[in-house]
């Protein structure tokens, strides 16, 4: 008794039942056989459900339903002649063999298995093979009809089912076979592909053979078991059966050969045909395919489609959940038909499944698996892993701890000084050689672990290929995140703010966020990065959103190293720094006043940062309109840099004038003006006549002398500074230029009103040619232009 078939014919009766389908009363009576024998027990149960969830019955599903029947036979030959009767009256078997050896595709409401061998598929009934030849056969040869089941169709995937049937039929007629391949990373569905299209066209061949090429040393079986088909008896005597196929097949006028999962690109010749009017179509890893017309590469699904897969592999129609967790799976077909099988088969729903993913995303790649599928997400790279080279290792573990789009090899490993990067000795050459480092990333390439990206010395990695990889790893990540930290702070943009510089942050910023996501809160590493990475918010535009970093990484350093700690004082003066650039220079200010008693307590009153706290605090309260506070800490500070610098340190001298402006600022410009009197006497003996500080001193001390009152004098002191700028600066430099709008200026107020229209007339066409006819300053030149030269009529 064949209890193999009769669990396969069982199965078929499931088909039947999921799509409401006319069983033939043959496997009405079966199944009543069978299903009386196994009464009491849940395989005929759990039989429909698999073939509900995946279309397939699991290998133990039907080795516990065909032990069953064998050990009733044992004790029961009545059963085992009613088993036997029940399958003679299926008379010669249009329904078997039922073998199923497809995945699971689907699209819209219909789930669909693919297969290769035998007529049984879900989403359509199933029909009997046609009893008569193929009208299209080449004559002396029999119809090989093809043994795909009706076209089925599959989860987003239109686009590439026409673009592969473009690159097919668009291909010159050279009689010789088209090669199309399908590339791309394992388990985003090439199979499935290739079994869709010889599906949805197997109509258009007389012949349609499917190869396994991933295992080699049955590729012969597999052609022998097509010469056996095209020329029954040939394979007995032909020396060679591959060689002996390729004959029989360039002698037919249509054929497709599929040659599925091959491993290795040099044996793709020898397992093509030399000549003939057919199609060969290769799904691989590895970009290098050999394909002449470009081959059409499979990406992850898109997000509508995945959820879409999702929610019919589950059960579950919670649309929202399924999106989720089809982010969290890139969107790629094997992960997502693992989850969905899981859930579906265990009950447990998609939102707790993304909860757990993200808490035990390695225990889940471990997690399941599809009939008809040898491999899971933490298996199926597991070849093209082992294959890599040292470097191409290396380089694959270093870009599992960054985003996964755009990264920028050609940046990122490329630090200015190599020899200070803590680096594994695999990665050194790719740091120092870029003849290397492109190379070794066209390795992973080529096994499709990376792509390019538009973007030259860029490339991409799936998001589960980096997982993978760093479940790899174990207990030995700490030494990969210390050596992605010193490439990014290697290549991190330097002040001040350029479009260049703006471009690298831009660049680098999701890289260091994906880098947080791994380090632990705590780690150093990870605060610094966070303090960086709020720093360039701030400076490229954005000052809220670093004050709001900052606020978080305050409470952060607090938690982790301590109120009083150095690292958490300067997070605080940052913080305070944005709040008041962000537009609160009140609440700026108070956090400054509170950093100041901090830092007075931790540090002393006397140092170097406190001090620059206390500026800080003077400048923030004159931003917040408190003038008199702000000269009061601006007066201490000018006292303890006496104290701890000297009165004739430059840092001092800086003070010095700031007071002496502020002083003028607060309604004292006499005040201003002697306290400039006097320090300029300083700046004279101490830096010099012609020093850029003693200019701007002698600037500032002209302009509070015409303040006070005293515009004549005023006017004397910028006309004898106007010279020795034009001789130190020159003639068209931005101060000297000030200085001339200044002079002109007080020309006017003393009297020589045409003599301040001629001055500013001048200074329109220097600023004009200099500086553009846009510039503030040339537009505030011919306002005061126009207001003399009224004044002057």
């Amino acid at each position: 008794m064949d209890f193999d078939k009769a669990v396969e014919l069982l199965l078929h009766r499931a088909v039947s039942e999921l799509h409401r389908d006319t069983a033939d009363r043959g496997l009405d009576r079966l199944h009543d056989v069978v299903a009386g024998e196994l009464a009491g027990t849940r395989e005929l149960e759990t039989l429909r459900a698999e073939v509900e969830r995946f279309g397939d019955a699991s290998a133990a599903t039907r080795e516990r339903i065909a032990a069953a029947l064998r050990s009733t036979a044992a004790h029961d030959h009545d059963f085992e002649a009613r088993l036997g009767a029940a399958i003679r009256d299926l008379g010669p078997s249009t329904w078997a063999p039922v073998t199923f050896t497809g995945g699971i595709t689907s699209e819209g409401n219909t789930l669909a298995v693919g297969q290769i061998n035998g007529s049984v598929h879900i989403g359509q009934p199933p029909h009997p093979p046609p009893a008569g030849p193929v009208a299209r056969a080449a004559p002396g040869l029999p119809a090989i009809r093809s043994d795909i089941g009706v076209p089925a169709q599959v989860v987003g995937r239109k686009k590439e089912l026409a673009a592969l049937r473009s690159a097919f039929t668009r291909a010159e007629n050279t009689g010789l076979p088209v090669v199309r391949t399908l590339t791309g990373l394992g388990g985003v569905g090439k199979t499935s592909l290739a079994r869709a299209y010889a599906q949805r066209h197997h109509a258009d061949y007389d012949v349609v053979h499917w190869i396994a090429a991933g295992d080699p040393s049955a590729v012969e079986s597999q052609f022998r078991a097509l010469l056996d088909d095209l020329a029954p008896g040939l394979a007995d005597t032909a020396e060679d059966v591959v060689m002996a196929a390729h004959t029989q097949l360039g002698r037919c006028r249509g054929w497709l050969l599929v040659l599925d999962q091959l491993p290795d690109m040099g044996s793709l010749s020898d397992l093509v045909p030399p000549r003939g009017n057919g199609h060969v179509l290769v799904t691989t890893r590895h970009v290098d395919a050999g394909d002449r017309g470009g081959p059409v590469r499979v990406g992850p699904l898109r997000p509508k489609a995945a959820a879409r897969l999702l929610v019919q592999l589950s059960g579950e129609d919670d649309r929202r959940a399924a999106s989720a967790l089809a982010g969290l799976l890139g969107h790629l077909p094997l992960a997502l038909a693992q989850a969905g099988a899981f859930c579906g088969t265990t009950g447990m729903p998609l939102a707790e499944y993304a909860t757990a993913y993200r808490d035990h995303p390695a225990r889940l790649h471990r997690t399941g698996g599809l009939p008809d599928y040898g491999e899971n997400v933490a298996t199926t790279w597991e070849l093209s892993f082992t294959r890599l080279s040292a470097r191409a290792k290396a380089l694959l573990t270093l870009l599992s701890f960054v985003a996964g789009d755009a990264i920028p090899i050609g940046v990122l490993l490329a630090p200015a000084n190599p020899d200070e990067i803590a680096a594994p000795p695999e990665l050194r050459d790719l740091m120092t050689d870029p003849v290397t480092r492109y190379d070794t990333a066209k390795e992973l390439i080529s096994y499709s672990l990376v792509t390019r990206c538009a973007t030259p010395a860029m490339v991409n990695v799936h998001l589960l290929v980096q997982a993978v990889v760093r479940d790899r790893l174990e207990n030995r990540v700490q030494p990969w995140l210390t050596t992605v930290k010193a490439l990014l702070d290697a290549a991190w943009p330097t002040t001040p703010v350029t479009a260049v510089s703006t471009a690298r942050w831009r660049l680098l910023r999701p890289h260091a966020q994906a880098l947080l996501d791994h380090l632990r809160p705590d780690d150093p590493d990870a605060l610094d990065l966070r303090h960086a990475m709020a720093t360039w918010t701030g400076l490229t535009g954005d000052p809220a959103a670093a004050r709001d970093q900052f606020t978080r990484l305050v409470d952060l350093h607090e938690r982790v190293l301590g109120a009083a700690h150095p690292r958490t004082l300067a997070a605080r003066g940052t913080l305070a720094h944005w709040t008041g650039v962000a537009g609160d220079p009140a609440t700026a200010r108070a956090q400054y006043a509170d950093l100041l008693a901090a830092r007075g307590l931790v540090l002393g009153d006397d140092h170097p940062d406190t001090l620059a706290t206390l500026g800080k605090a003077a400048h923030w309260s004159f931003r917040a309109a408190d003038v008199p506070e702000g000269l009061r800490l601006l007066t201490g500070l000018l006292r303890a840099r006496e104290r701890v610098l000297g009165p004739e340190c430059p840092t001092t001298l800086a003070s010095r004038q700031d007071v002496a402006g502020w002083t003028g600022r607060a309604g004292d410009a006499a005040g201003a003006r002697d306290q400039l009197a006097d320090l300029l006497a300083v700046r004279d003996r101490v830096l010099g006549p012609d020093h850029p500080d003693t200019l701007v001193t002698r600037h500032d001390w002209a302009y509070w002398t015409a303040e006070a009152g005293d515009p004549v004098e005023a006017h004397a002191q910028f006309a004898e500074l106007l010279a020795v700028r034009e001789r130190v600066l020159g003639r068209d430099h931005p101060d000297t230029l000030v200085t001339r709008h200044d002079k002109a200026y007080l020309a006017g107020r003393t009297g020589d009103v045409a003599g301040a229209r001629d001055q500013f007339a001048n200074l329109l066409t220097v600023r004009t040619r200099v500086l553009g006819p846009d510039h503030p300053d040339t537009l505030a030149t011919r306002r005061h232009l126009d207001y003399w030269a009224e004044r002057a009529r």
